[in-house]
């Protein structure tokens, strides 16, 4: 799984699993394995922090991890949330936490936001 999420990358940072994970969550549909090993991925890097119980855009609850760097260019906060029995990605938000560059927002700014909702296999 680490491998495949780093397709094309020398290795598989937290930064760019944060990037990566919500992007193979828009064309993908993982089997039960597949969640749990990303799961597995994702514990293993340094700097994720779980973050706690939370409820996404939707109301829904769900785990957080998030990670704080400059992956990106600049300051931010990454944050995935799962649900808990699944393991099923529900939602990714990107925040600016300071210096927001040329983008003149007042930070902290949410500037990156994705809900999935559902998925479905098409045959």
């Amino acid at each position: 799984m680490q491998k495949w999420l780093a397709t094309g990358q020398t290795s598989l940072t937290p930064g760019l699993a944060f990037e990566v994970v919500p992007e193979r969550f828009m064309d993908h549909v993982f089997s039960p394995a597949q969640r749990a090993g990303l799961l597995r991925v994702l514990k293993n890097l340094d700097g994720i922090v779980y973050a706690g119980v939370v409820r996404d855009r939707a109301g829904r609850e769900g785990q957080a991890f998030s990670l704080t760097s400059d992956f990106g260019g600049l300051p931010n906060k990454r944050t995935l949330v799962f649900d808990p029995s699944t393991g099923s990605l529900l939602a990714y938000e990107e925040e600016l936490t300071s210096d927001p560059g040329a983008l003149n927002v007042k930070t902290p700014a949410v500037i990156g936001y994705s809900t999935f909702l559902a998925a479905a296999r098409i045959p």
